[in-house]
């Protein structure tokens, strides 16, 4: 009976996290705390795409500051400038990293 209540307490207090999967071969990291944006949409500005990310463990942000926090080590680890995540009606189930042409700015 107590295997059984620790599985469960365990299994409602997994970490959200996000799987990463690259679309260039390279990119150049940035530091980390890195600062970068959230887009609900493209830029019209040109950018590279440097990988996607799709939620795998736990519960799925909802605000932009929750999925920040969660991703941030990722981006800045790969090099993004900002990420394209549109919201949904469960939050922010995937992002899009993206590396501005012209360098970071808000």
């Amino acid at each position: 009976m107590r295997l059984i209540i620790i599985v469960a307490l365990a299994s409602g207090c997994s970490p959200t996290s996000y799987t990463f999967s690259p679309t260039v071969k390279r990119s150049t990291p940035r530091g980390a705390g890195c600062e970068f944006t959230v887009l609900a949409a493209s830029p019209d500005e040109a950018f590279e795409e440097i990988g996607t990310m799709k939620h795998y463990n736990g519960d799925v942000p909802t605000q932009e500051s929750e999925l920040k926090k969660v991703i941030a080590e990722r981006v800045c680890e790969v090099g993004g400038h900002a990420v394209i995540a549109p919201r949904t009606s469960a939050g922010y189930p995937t992002a899009t990293v993206i590396r501005y042409s012209k360098g970071y700015h808000r």
